[in-house]
């Protein structure tokens, strides 16, 4: 193997610990056994950690066999194309959206992978033009925010492109119809978590609803559970807490017996996402069960706040987070808002735009603009961030 890489590629030598070594010197030396065994498929195959968006990561445990059909499962929502398939991951491959969608897939599809030196929209932008990438992983609203606002996007050739999937964190409507108006293609938004990924998508076989992450993926078992006991199972329509077990799943994570044990229960993992399943099957996701808030009596989740607030033409990103009321002795809402390039926006504007649309204890009791909003290294909105910067700001000074 050794041989045929100097030869096909022209190198001469290598680097091994610091000295110089020559192809033919390794190719002379015989394979020695190192001592292990070969792995199994109910073997461990690799440690993924959490978000951390909501506390301190954790280390994901998963098999081989689990891998594999987690790769299945995309496969599923987004069919490749065997040896024609060109990828551009935009997550960290410590990331389970990255791992994914940046190694294992496209090992699986035989495609090529564009490695980005880093997230600059002209640099990801002249990328998928450059490589004619087929396939974007973009992954959360940020990224496909960012590349909207690239200068270089409108004269791009982005005519290789053809799957754009989105996922990692919740999608607004408002930022898929930009991404149509700008390159005519459809985003694809699946749902999953690092602990079981994928569970569900929307595929061109599926369609499109707005709003939802799609149907459940064949194999799993999704259920709606009643946030008090987390074991009655709810009707369509109504909201509870996913929950849901499949062949791809965890084993645990890992030297946390406790957690593993709360996460894990029945068989099921608990996702701590709120949601419900329509009539005809969709999921709709629209919240964290962590980032709801407690407003004046009444239970608010962020998301159906930053939905209202995505529709104003003039913002580009928003996040809105709870920090305590002192008056209420609950929590009131903080809303972050990142205008589009070359616009400008005022707090006030955006709090009339809210109370034209949403009942009042839903509506922001600030709006804070910035120049950009905190971003984890997987990309995701850092709501710990926010929260920390909203109680910064309440607290009195010396």
């Amino acid at each position: 193997m050794v041989a045929g890489l100097s030869r096909d590629l022209g190198i001469p030598g290598v680097i091994c610990l610091g000295q110089d070594v020559t192809v033919q010197e390794l190719a002379r030396k015989a394979a020695a056994p190192v001592g292990l065994r070969t792995a199994m498929p109910a073997d461990s195959g690799v440690l993924l950690f959490s978000g951390g968006t909501t506390g301190l990561p954790k280390a994901v445990e998963h098999t081989h066999a689990r891998l594999v059909a987690a790769v299945r499962f995309i496969e599923a929502i987004w069919p490749t194309r065997n040896d024609s398939d060109v990828f551009l991951p935009i997550a960290p491959f410590t990331h389970i959206y990255g791992f994914l969608q940046g190694v294992l897939v496209p090992l699986s599809a035989r495609g090529e992978t564009v490695i980005p030196e880093r997230f600059q929209p002209e640099h990801i932008v002249e990328l998928l033009a450059r490589h004619h990438v087929t396939f974007f992983g973009g992954g959360p609203p940020a990224i496909y925010a960012g590349v909207l606002a690239a200068a270089n996007l409108e004269s791009a050739d982005l005519s290789a492109l053809r799957v754009c999937p989105a996922g990692g964190a919740p999608f607004p409507v408002e930022l898929m119809q930009r991404w149509r108006r700008a390159t005519g293609l459809q985003i694809y938004e699946g749902y999953g978590m690092t602990e079981i990924a994928p569970i569900s998508g929307a595929t061109a076989l599926t369609g499109v609803r707005p709003g939802s992450v799609g149907k459940p993926l064949p194999g799993n078992d999704v259920q709606i559970v009643d946030l008090d006991t987390g074991t009655r199972v709810l009707a369509p329509g109504q909201s509870g807490e996913l929950r849901v077990r499949g062949p791809h799943m965890m084993t645990g994570y890992r030297n946390r017996p406790e957690e593993t044990a709360q996460s894990i229960r029945g068989g099921f993992i608990y996702t701590g996402d709120i949601g419900y399943l329509d009539e005809d099957g969709f999921l709709f996701i629209t919240d964290r069960k962590k980032d709801m808030v407690f407003v004046k009596g009444f239970n608010v989740f962020p998301r159906e706040v930053e939905e209202i607030i995505h529709t104003h033409p003039k913002v580009g990103m928003v996040g809105v987070v709870g920090t305590p009321d002192a008056r209420s002795g609950g929590e009131r809402l903080v809303a972050f808002v990142v205008p589009r390039p070359g616009e400008g926006i005022g707090a006030a504007e955006i709090a009339a735009h809210c109370a034209s649309q949403l009942i009042g204890y839903k509506c922001p009791t600030e709006v804070r603009v910035l120049e950009h909003l905190p971003i984890t290294g997987a990309q995701k909105l850092d709501r710990i961030a926010l929260r920390r910067a909203a109680r910064e700001q309440d607290a009195p000074s010396n």
